[in-house]
């Protein structure tokens, strides 16, 4: 039979293993609010992360769509030029297959004369053949000086001649006619003769043809180009024929 000193001690012993058993269970929870309250703060920061990261991908899809945006206009555009190119080139194609065809007429030449229109066919028929001949460079750059003596046939000869880089200047427009041709090294032979014919079969007399020379193309800028003007130098020099024009020494200087 148990006495009370027993019985004490097991009420003691329980209390305790009660007491251990709070502190346990203090502990337990201490630690699961800590790890609850670290879950919670990191939980925290990575939602503002990700809402940061959020917004810097939002400014980058908008710059990306503006970019497209760009992009779309551009290349609107781009389709929108070579189409408009595109149409004046297929005109140019088909004036040169109707100049490549069709007769000549005096009405072309200015120079009514008898050796003037006679000038002008002979012009005419050379140019048909060197253009033929597709060494003729008729995207080579031609400046040209609009002289109002001159009724818009030179310019009207060139252009049916297939020559699409016309550089049209209105400067001398009260100036006497074109007498001359200049051309840069590196035009060929045949482009300059296709020049001197339209000219000729324009009615145009020719007193000089020959090179730039070097400071005139450095000074003015001329670049890879054929010149049409009016030379004062040789305004009193005989024009050349169309024997010594097709026989003329061709330089590069």
């Amino acid at each position: 039979m148990a006495s009370a000193d027993d019985f004490q001690a097991l009420l003691e012993k329980i209390d305790a293993k009660e007491r251990r058993s709070k502190w346990r269970i203090l502990l337990f929870t201490g630690v699961s609010i800590a790890f609850a309250i670290v879950l919670v703060t990191y939980s925290s920061g990575s939602v503002v992360k990700t809402r940061q990261q959020a917004a810097v991908l939002n400014d980058s899809l908008s710059q990306l769509e503006e970019k497209r945006v760009a992009l779309e206009s551009e290349l609107t555009n781009i389709r929108d030029s070579l189409q408009g190119w595109t149409r004046i080139i297929e005109k140019y194609d088909l004036d040169f297959r109707k100049f490549m065809a069709q007769e000549w007429d005096g009405t072309v030449c200015l120079n009514k004369s008898t050796e003037g229109l006679e000038l002008s066919k002979l012009s005419h028929e050379k140019l048909i053949e060197l253009l033929k001949g597709e060494k003729v460079d008729v995207l080579a750059t031609v400046r040209y000086y609009i002289k109002r003596s001159e009724k818009g046939l030179l310019e009207s000869s060139l252009r049916s001649s297939g020559f699409r880089s016309l550089y049209i200047d209105n400067d001398s427009y009260r100036s006497p006619r074109t007498n001359s041709i200049r051309y840069s090294p590196g035009i060929g032979r045949e482009t300059v003769l296709a020049v001197a014919m339209a000219t000729m079969r324009a009615g145009i007399e020719l007193k000089g043809i020959a090179p730039y020379s070097l400071g005139v193309i450095t000074k003015n800028q001329k670049g890879s180009s054929i010149e049409l003007a009016f030379d004062e130098t040789i305004k009193d020099a005989p024009s050349l024929t169309f024997t010594q024009v097709i026989n003329l020494e061709y330089r590069e200087e």
